[in-house]
């Protein structure tokens, strides 16, 4: 629960419709077009929209997102952002 006691880890089933239209965003990430929801994310979509600025970064965003089928539609999806990731120690 956040502060608002809203929770913040709920999940909610998509409808078809929902499915249909993310796939299709999928093939054609717009910035522009990308919303906040009710969880306070907006420094991660703002992190989100900037690298969907340049087409590698649609592209890269694209390919982190898989689509999950049942047996005659999809029933969700998997995002992974952080594919290799780099420990790195920063010193004076």
């Amino acid at each position: 629960m956040n502060e608002q006691n809203i929770n913040i880890g709920r999940r909610e089933r998509l409808t078809a419709s929902e499915l249909d239209r993310v796939l299709l965003e999928l093939n054609n990430l717009d910035p522009r077009r990308m919303k906040q929801g009710k969880i306070g994310d907006c420094y991660y979509l703002a992190s989100l929209m900037a690298v969907a600025n340049s087409p590698q970064g649609r592209d890269f965003i694209a390919g982190c997102l898989r689509p999950h089928y049942g047996p005659d539609r999809p029933l969700g999806f998997l995002g992974t952002i952080l594919k290799n990731v780099l420990a790195m120690l920063v010193s004076e």
